[in-house]
């Protein structure tokens, strides 16, 4: 429940942190909490993939796989770095070890993620750890008065249909 104020005061203050999402989880000090109690309601949960980003001790960040598909055998991936880390490589790193831990530990097959066209940090992130464009939707993200195209990425593992 600590992470609750840096996420608050890291993310939720800063229009910046939301503008190509358009969500904010941590708008107000109990969102915030809310958010960090649900996190930690769902430890249980074998599909539940939620992790802080740190550096000395201090949260950065965080990221995420979610709407596992057992169908598919396919999970969804976000994540957010605060602006004043922005360019620091910590959401490359990040995803590479989520990627990796998802596709390697938890032999999910396809792991997919988006941003907004505009987002180029994310892009880059993306795209650095190891995803690949798959797609565009025209349009598709609205927030205020700018529209954006969604881009979606992807990761193919080798993993098989994790049982459970």
């Amino acid at each position: 429940m600590e992470d609750a104020a840096p996420l608050h005061e890291g993310f939720g203050i800063d229009p910046a942190m939301f503008e190509y999402s358009g969500w904010n989880p941590y708008a107000t000090l109990g969102m915030a909490e809310r958010t960090v109690a649900d996190a930690i309601a769902n430890y249980s949960d074998p599909h539940f993939y939620g992790w802080a980003i740190e550096h000395e001790g201090r949260l950065v960040g965080n990221i995420g796989a979610y709407d596992y598909d057992t169908e598919e055998n396919a999970v969804e991936v976000g994540m957010s770095i605060e602006k004043p880390s922005w360019g620091r490589g910590f959401a490359t790193e990040a995803l590479e070890a989520v990627l990796h831990y998802l596709a390697d530990d938890e032999k999910i097959s396809t792991i997919t993620a988006w941003c907004a066209s505009d987002n180029i940090g994310s892009i880059r992130a993306l795209v650095k750890a190891g995803m690949v464009e798959k797609g565009v939707e025209k349009n598709a993200i609205t927030i205020g008065n700018s529209t954006f195209d969604k881009l979606w990425f992807e990761f193919r593992g080798e993993g098989t249909k994790k049982d459970g």
